[in-house]
């Protein structure tokens, strides 16, 4: 029996991806940090409650409509929907209540909020898992917009309002989470052939992807530059970035002449941790 219950309970973690949402969650709470100014109150922990449901519930719903082609790629095919290792039916129960509870919770805390933590939602599973992701590579641009609303919410929680600082801080995470998948359809390829999923990768050539990833990263580093520029932060932040985009860019040139993948397996050991450090960085370096 007890053995039962661990798997279920870690089988309900791999639904809700809880390393993804952690990450997204970690965002929201810099972001309010950030536009606070290291200032804390009890709206810092409503607004991680409210993330935490929100953003586990849109995970889950995003793994009941994906379950099928989850089933034919070898990187998902082991996660609990497509193994039966959790029950359909019941992933939609929780992940929707979890949802709805979460998103009362970013409304309470201000209508803002609650409405940047609803257009994420919005965004990542209507617009982009169900409308757009089985239909064109244009589809993860549009989703990974739904990667920046948790940062922004953060921030409006304490600003009451999108100040540019707010903007790029979001358009920074929306950018580090399409390279990210970019890089990730390069590497894993055969996969999304295998699934019938139009990314970059297999609609414009492995190294095409490569390339949007490559330059994503350049504009991720040049948002990072205009947040010092506004003053917002000291250089430091854009150094760090720049530490972490180098050999990052370095590994991609080398994939790109040679071909070869062990380059972009190295790639991802440094943009794996760059968001999450860069945010850092910018925390403790504010103006």
């Amino acid at each position: 029996m007890h053995l039962e219950k661990v798997s279920w309970w870690l089988a309900l973690s791999r639904l809700f991806k809880l390393k993804q949402t952690g990450l997204l969650v970690f965002t929201g709470l810099l972001g309010y940090l950030i536009a606070s100014h290291w200032k804390i109150d009890s709206r810092l922990l409503v607004l991680g409650a409210s993330l935490s449901l929100a953003i586990s519930g849109t995970t889950g719903l995003n793994m009941f409509f994906d379950r099928d082609i989850d089933s034919l790629m070898f990187r998902t095919r082991h996660r609990p929907l497509p193994a039966g290792t959790f029950p359909p039916g019941l992933a939609l129960l929780i992940s929707s209540l979890f949802l709805t509870t979460g998103l009362i919770l970013g409304w309470h805390l201000s209508h803002l909020a609650g409405l940047l933590i609803f257009s994420g939602f919005l965004i990542d599973l209507l617009l982009y898992t169900i409308l757009l992701k089985r239909r064109t590579s244009f589809g993860l641009v549009v989703g990974a917009l739904a990667g920046g609303m948790p940062i922004a919410a953060g921030y409006s929680v304490w600003s009451s309002r999108l100040e540019a600082p707010a903007i790029i801080l979001f358009s920074l995470v929306a950018v580090w989470s399409l390279a990210h998948i970019w890089l990730i359809a390069a590497y894993y390829r055969t996969d999304y052939l295998r699934a019938s999923l139009p990314v970059l990768s297999v609609t414009a050539g492995e190294k095409t992807g490569v390339r949007a990833t490559a330059l994503a990263i350049l504009v991720y580093n040049l948002l990072v530059f205009l947040l010092w520029r506004l003053a917002t932060t000291n250089f430091i932040p854009f150094v760090g970035s720049m530490a972490f985009s180098l050999p990052l860019l370095l590994q991609l040139r080398g994939y790109l002449h040679s071909g070869l993948k062990i380059y972009l397996k190295r790639g991802f050991k440094f943009l794996n941790p760059l968001l999450g450090i860069t945010l850092l960085l910018i925390l403790f370096s504010l103006n």
